[in-house]
């Protein structure tokens, strides 16, 4: 799935609902709560959270430090009321340690 079709089911399922945010490169982001899983390798898998999302990539939260430009994979998790509970292949842009935990930005 494209991350641009990705965008448009997320702005349709949660548009009216969630505050809409800019960040520091003036891009609409929306701001999301979303379970979803991160899939590091066939066996290895980290349970995460989406915390916003554009139109160029979303911000993860998780629990493990994510190098940059690692390939990963976004399993959204089937009740997330998303029809046919999509996934999304991206590289990990940065990583930064906050309030106990790790954000990553995708791309």
């Amino acid at each position: 799935m494209a991350l641009g079709e990705f965008f448009s089911q997320f702005r349709f399922l949660i548009f009216g609902t969630e505050d809409v945010l800019r960040n520091r490169r003036r891009q609409l982001r929306l701001a999301l709560d979303l379970s979803v899983t991160v899939v590091l390798a066939p066996q290895k898998s980290v349970p995460a959270r989406v915390c916003d999302f554009g139109s160029r990539g979303l911000r993860l939260r998780l629990e493990e430090r994510l190098p940059r430009g690692r390939k990963i994979q976004i399993l959204v998790m089937p009740d997330s009321g998303l029809d046919g509970s999509p996934s999304l292949n991206c590289r990990v842009a940065w990583c930064k340690e906050r309030e106990g935990a790790f954000e990553a930005g995708c791309k």
